[in-house]
């Protein structure tokens, strides 16, 4: 590799467990969506829980994440795990909401993602519980 090139963990041989994993931690550990932004697609999608939430550009998908991350919640244990092209994450904390589609709110144990990857880039997101 030389000073050029970008450095692609992907083509490095990394699992896209390992992606997720280190884009999340970077960005959590930091405040700032930027780590996960650089294995973002350009076409990635966001979903939420319930119908009509949606993000359908990295701009968006990146000012949701800049939100969530503003929000300080603490994570007292995480999993993940990689089936094929998808990692599941779920992580556990005091800190979660339900956020309805009306506004309403409730405190909840957990919040999932389940991140799809192509060529070492996240597609889709979809939150789960």
């Amino acid at each position: 590799m030389n000073d050029s090139t970008p450095y692609n963990l992907a083509t490095e041989g990394f699992s896209n467990l390992t992606l997720v994993l280190s884009a999340w931690s970077g960005a959590v550990k930091t405040g700032d969506p930027g780590p996960i932004a650089d294995i973002l697609d350009e076409e990635v999608v966001w979903e939420g829980r319930y119908p009509g939430q949606i993000c359908r550009t990295p701009t968006e998908v990146l000012g949701f994440l800049r939100n969530g991350l503003a929000q300080g919640r603490r994570v007292t244990r995480l999993e993940a795990r990689q089936e094929g092209d998808r990692v599941f994450m779920i992580a556990h904390g005091p800190d979660f909401e339900d956020v309805r589609p009306d506004g309403s709110r409730t405190p909840r144990p957990t919040a999932g993602l389940i991140f799809t990857l192509r060529d070492g880039r996240i597609v889709h997101m979809k939150g789960t519980d």
